[in-house]
């Protein structure tokens, strides 16, 4: 599926979400040519990013965290920061690129659920 550079670069990206509102991501799929196992040696990483709501400094935080995996691994991680009514739309209405994440998509991470303990 990927290569150790990818991984830790990934890994990286991943690590930097607690930094940032982290409450604020929803869910990190890798898509594309890495998700099929297709890739090349020069392509990119390709992650959604599905967030609460689409503002300037999440957005900012979220390409500082892909930059510098950038700086560390020398591999472009190519981010689509998508909010999740949006997402949830581009679904609803069977757009082609929402279908081929959900059916190729790898989840990387998905927002912790605040009751992971709780007693049932």
């Amino acid at each position: 599926m990927s290569t150790p550079r990818a991984d830790r670069a990934i890994r990286h990206f991943l690590e930097r979400l607690s930094a940032i509102d982290a409450g604020r991501v929803e869910r990190v799929v890798l898509f594309g040519s890495r998700a099929r196992g297709d890739f090349r040696g020069d392509s990119d990483v390709d992650l959604l990013v599905i967030v609460d709501r689409r503002d300037e400094p999440l957005l900012d935080s979220l390409y500082d965290a892909a930059f510098a995996a950038l700086l560390e691994e020398g591999l472009l991680l190519s981010l689509k920061v998508v909010p999740r009514e949006v997402y949830a739309a581009m679904l609803a209405q069977e757009e082609p690129f929402a279908e081929a994440v959900e059916r190729e998509g790898v989840v990387l991470w998905t927002k912790p659920s605040e009751n992971a303990y709780a007693a049932t």
